[in-house]
């Protein structure tokens, strides 16, 4: 490799480290299966590595803040980041991500993740993400939904006449992603239509 002056570039072993973690967390793997290939001890050394750190702490500050509307089959959480006494909401980003880590919570590349690994306890679902009650979907993330829902509804068509165990999945996850996809879409036309009102309310007050 050559930097752009075309002179070559002097990469050491850490730095492949450092490119592989970066792209394999972006690409969706999750850090503790990250951490056990690097032979990383603690997942927040695993998190040095990423170099796209800052830019996940703002799509978590989002979030949690309830600045981006979010879908989750727990009720419990969604009231709490929906509500006036959101713990983080007005916070910093900074503040939010301390707060993040305290509560284990983890940023995953089609959502957030209330069971963080360092937990040290076994994940509920073994992995599965959707419909998991720990499990926040994100308008951040909704063209993610809506093309895996294209794809599940795409092999349903396939298999429509099959009761096996596979289909029985596929028909869970697309009820699941379903209810993610129309939730965020009302809540994102929702915000839009204040958005509006707001605009013209205070077009009027100018005049």
């Amino acid at each position: 490799m050559k930097d752009i002056n075309g002179d070559k570039l002097k990469l050491t072993q850490h730095y492949f480290r450092h490119i592989f973690t970066t792209y394999a967390l972006k690409g969706g793997m999750k850090i503790h299966d990250v951490a056990e290939i690097l032979g990383h001890k603690s997942i927040y050394m695993t998190e040095t590595y990423d170099h796209t750190l800052e830019e996940k702490q703002e799509v978590i500050k989002g979030i949690l803040s309830g600045d981006v509307p979010v879908s989750t089959s727990n009720k419990t959480v969604l009231e709490s980041i929906e509500g006036e006494d959101n713990p983080f909401k007005g916070k910093t980003i900074d503040q939010v991500d301390k707060m993040r880590r305290n509560l284990k919570i983890e940023l995953l590349p089609h959502g957030i993740c209330l069971h963080h690994p360092m937990r040290g306890e076994p994940c509920a679902q073994d992995g599965v993400c959707i419909g998991c009650n720990y499990f926040i979907a994100s308008s951040r993330h909704l063209p993610i939904y809506e093309r895996r829902l294209q794809r599940v509804n795409e092999e349903l068509d396939k298999n429509s006449n099959e009761k096996s165990i596979y289909s029985t999945k596929l028909r869970y996850q697309k009820g699941q992603l379903e209810k993610y996809v129309f939730d965020i879409q009302e809540k994102l036309a929702q915000r839009g239509f204040q958005e509006s009102l707001n605009q013209v309310a205070g077009a009027k007050h100018d005049d």
